[in-house]
C-alpha cells in the first residue's frame, strides 16, 4: 500500500484527493482497515473521513455503507462510543432499506460487539441474532453444500470473537 498510496502516516493532499481514481480510493480504504487492525485507529478515521469527503462530494448522498461500518469501527476503538453507535444506526436503517443483507448482517454484528462492549447483554444478544438470521438468508441462496457450512462457520467466528 505505500508503494501506491505513500507512507501510512502521510495526510493526503486534499487537493489531490479528489482527483483519486476508484481504485486508488479502494486502496485507501484498504489503508484504513489496516490501520485499524494494526491498533491505528486515530489514523483508520482520518482515512475514512478523507474517503467519506471525497464520496460525498461526488455523490451528493449519505457516506458508502461500508466507509460508515469503518468510520464506527475506528470511532469504537477511539471510545467515541455514542458517536460510533449513531454512525451503526443509521448506516443499519440505510442498509436494511436497500436490502443490503451482506452488509447489514455486518452493521448488526458491529452494533452487537458495541452493545456487549457496554455491558448491554440484551441489545447485544438482539443485534447478534439479527445478524445470524441475515447469515442463515444468505447461506440458504447458496447452492453449494460446502460452500453454506463454510460461510455459517465463517461468520459465527466472526460473532464469537
Amino acid at each position: 500500500l505505500e508503494g501506491v498510496l505513500g507512507p501510512a502516516g502521510d495526510e493526503p493532499d486534499a487537493v489531490e484527493w479528489h482527483a483519486q481514481t476508484a481504485m486508488q480510493r479502494l486502496l485507501w480504504y484498504a489503508q484504513a482497515e489496516l490501520a485499524l487492525a494494526c491498533d491505528e485507529p486515530r489514523l483508520a478515521l482520518q482515512v475514512v473521513e478523507h474517503l467519506i469527503a471525497c464520496t460525498t462530494n461526488t455523490t451528493g448522498g449519505p457516506p458508502a455503507l461500508r466507509l460508515s461500518k469503518l468510520r464506527a469501527e475506528a470511532l469504537m476503538a477511539l471510545g467515541q462510543i455514542a458517536d460510533a453507535l449513531a454512525v451503526l444506526r443509521s448506516a443499519r436503517s440505510i442498509a436494511a432499506a436497500q436490502d443490503e443483507l451482506p452488509l447489514l448482517w455486518r452493521i448488526h454484528l458491529a452494533l452487537g460487539r458495541s452493545y456487549k462492549a457496554q455491558g448491554l447483554q440484551a441489545e447485544s444478544a438482539a443485534q447478534f441474532t439479527a445478524a445470524q438470521a441475515i447469515v442463515e438468508e444468505l447461506a440458504a441462496n447458496l447452492e453449494d453444500a460446502a460452500l453454506q457450512e463454510n460461510f455459517q462457520r465463517s461468520a459465527a467466528l466472526l460473532q464469537g470473537d
